[in-house]
């Protein structure tokens, strides 16, 4: 256990919208988002962004199986350890097992899924798991740790009190479209990970970000990307997280309209006290002057 945690309720708010390129072309969405709340442990999240190439026609089912077993891989890892054994596992297992185990079931699934479907013959597994080619982003995060994972493009940021918002994985410098995925032969040795224990003198984030690609993308550049953190930050500060809510999914739509006409998955966990403290202390401030 990393010294005595800090009070905090974890809470989520997550949208997954089809691209507005997408719309207009009759494709389905390629992106897929899962969340779970352990109960007051903290929140695991698994967002994917499937291809949509022509190599990879089913992407739509692999972003689908990805986000399914991550989670449902570490929630088996919550519900079979102590809460103060969960640091110590995670880290023993994030760089080679985790990831191995990752790819291992999702492959399997591919094969059970495409077999089940009927679908056209594939001359070997290579081209197989190309058809449902996807990346993968996970976020974990606790009262005791933050953990972070991904394979491929997307972003995992952190949001200080003061609005600074950064990477908590830092991105790959990609060229062109490509990117790494858990279709490719070995592909958990393509994970990045990063845990961060949590104790009394941690400086915490109050924000933690995740997205797929078509959200960064849909803006000119990473410096204006990253203001979402504070623009987000200001929201919650200024409003109930309800009207985030109530908004999010027209706020991701018009940016892949404005942008990249990419599908755009997004999360955002906070600790919900601070809806209650700076929501409040907003609404007291314009009460007070007027």
């Amino acid at each position: 256990m990393c010294g005595k945690e800090k009070k905090m309720s974890w809470s989520v708010v997550g949208e997954c919208i089809t691209g507005n390129a997408h719309i207009r072309n009759n494709k389905p969405c390629q992106d897929a988002l899962k969340t779970y709340q352990v109960d007051d442990l903290g929140i695991i999240c698994t967002l994917a962004d499937g291809h949509g190439s022509h190599k990879c026609a089913y992407s739509d089912d692999g972003a689908n199986i990805a986000t399914s077993v991550a989670l449902s891989i570490i929630e088996t890892i919550v519900w079979h350890h102590k809460e103060e054994e969960l640091y110590a596992m995670m880290r023993s297992i994030k760089d080679v097992d985790l990831p191995k185990n990752i790819e291992r079931e999702w492959k399997a699934q591919i094969k059970a899924l495409h077999l089940n479907k009927k679908r056209e013959p594939v001359s070997n597994d290579k081209a197989l798991y190309e058809l449902y080619g996807t990346t993968l982003l996970v976020l974990f995060v606790t009262k005791y740790f933050v953990f972070a994972m991904q394979i491929g493009d997307g972003d995992i940021l952190t949001v200080f009190n003061s609005g600074e918002t950064s990477w908590l994985i830092e991105p790959d410098i990609q060229y062109g479209t490509e990117t790494y995925s858990l279709c490719l032969n070995n592909s958990w040795k393509y994970f990045k990970n990063k845990l961060i224990p949590i104790s009394k003198d941690t400086a915490l984030p109050v924000l933690f970000l995740a997205s797929t690609d078509g959200y960064a993308n849909s803006f000119v550049s990473s410096d204006e990307f990253l203001k979402i953190g504070k623009d987000y930050l200001e929201i919650i500060r200024e409003n109930e997280i309800d009207y985030l809510k109530a908004h999010l999914k027209d706020w991701l739509a018009d940016a892949s309209k404005c942008g990249s006409g990419d599908d755009i998955t997004f999360v955002l966990v906070y600790n919900a006290g601070i809806d209650a403290f700076f929501g409040g202390q907003k609404r007291y401030e314009k009460k007070n002057n007027r």
